[in-house]
């Protein structure tokens, strides 16, 4: 009786044992167990995270951690889906003018695209200190928030993500084409009296084959642009383009899908 007894007791204590506390509130995305299987340690607790992966990859990915019955591995893995994060690969040229906060857009190639629903946004987190490289690629992981994920968005997810690194309202703007640098000077051809004449200008952001020119350029004035043809090119001919007005332009950089953490 008294053997019994003493087995019973074992076997409630255990059953209890069986009852795990994670220690962060979300949804439980993965479990590793098995019915019947024996279990290390009870009651130990770690994070889990995966690193972005180079050449501008990633994928949606979220801010949680994971609760692990055993010491070895995780029993049971804990996402918090209400704050997703993307990690992606961006090119060492790029990360030079990245810094936290920025703002940043998304686009996910799975869902479809809504042109009336609002854009995606978020901000730049964390940018890592060392490089990864793949191919010869050098890239950097940055970790950048989800402010506003659409609701079909699931974990793992492909994520296009650009980031903007400089902005300039009521900017006047002509095709970087025109712009011609030698050393620290840049100097444009701009149409006067029928004659191409050089012209010293100051530039500012560039983006999307656009440049900003804060001095040297007026709204109206004609640039020569080089001659655009389908075969190689070894002529001096240009073209003439028309003038070229004010306008916004935003500087940024891209990743493409991320993975995280």
């Amino acid at each position: 009786m008294t053997s019994a007894e003493l087995a019973v007791e074992t076997a409630k204590a255990n059953l209890a044992a069986c009852n795990l506390t994670s220690p962060v509130a979300g949804t439980v995305t993965g479990v590793s167990a098995t019915a019947g299987a024996l279990t290390g340690q009870s009651g130990s607790s770690g994070a889990a995270a995966s690193g972005g992966s180079a050449g501008g990859a990633a994928s949606a990915a979220s801010a949680g951690a994971s609760a692990a019955a055993t010491s070895g591995s995780g029993l049971v893995t804990i996402s918090d889906t209400g704050h997703l994060q993307v990690v992606a690969g961006f090119s060492e040229a790029d990360i030079t003018s990245m810094k936290p906060d920025q703002t940043a857009q998304f686009t996910f190639p799975a869902l479809p695209q809504d042109p009336a629903a609002p854009p995606v946004t978020g901000k730049v987190v964390s940018i890592a200190q060392t490089s990864s490289t793949t191919n010869g690629v050098v890239t950097y992981p940055v970790t950048v928030s989800i402010a506003n994920p659409p609701a079909g968005l699931r974990l793992g997810q492909s994520a296009n993500i650009s980031v903007t690194t400089a902005a300039a309202g009521d900017a006047l703007v002509i095709p970087g084409l025109a712009i011609t640098t030698t050393g620290t000077r840049q100097t444009v051809n701009v149409l006067k009296n029928g004659t191409p004449t050089p012209v010293t200008v100051t530039t500012g952001i560039s983006a999307n084959g656009r440049t900003q020119i804060l001095t040297g350029l007026a709204e109206g004035d004609q640039v020569e642009l080089p001659a655009v043809s389908s075969t190689l090119d070894t002529g001096s001919s240009t073209t003439t383009g028309g003038g070229f007005g004010a306008g916004g332009l935003g500087g940024g950089n891209r990743g493409g899908r991320n993975g995280g953490q």
